[in-house]
């Protein structure tokens, strides 16, 4: 994968995430603050896994595999 291309991959994440905080603004009446900083970690976790997935020895598993390890080390207590 090009850099263009992992630059626009993470750009969508966070577009995503924008999308998502502004959903939550309008259909549940969720302080926008509360609900960006809520889709600015996810979308980090996803993006952390997507950069892991594409280093070269880490790239045999899928994406899902990283961001899935990522998201259960972060919800863990040895996070700080």
């Amino acid at each position: 994968m090009t850099m263009t291309k992992t630059i626009e991959m993470l750009a969508l994440f966070f577009l995503c995430a924008a999308i998502a905080a502004a959903g939550n603004m309008v259909g549940y009446r969720i302080n926008i603050v509360d609900s960006l900083a809520g889709a600015f970690v996810i979308a980090v976790i996803a993006a952390v896994g997507f950069l892991i997935s594409k280093l070269p020895y880490f790239s045999k598993l899928p994406m899902i595999f990283w961001v899935s390890v990522v998201a259960i080390y972060v919800s863990t207590s040895l996070f700080p």
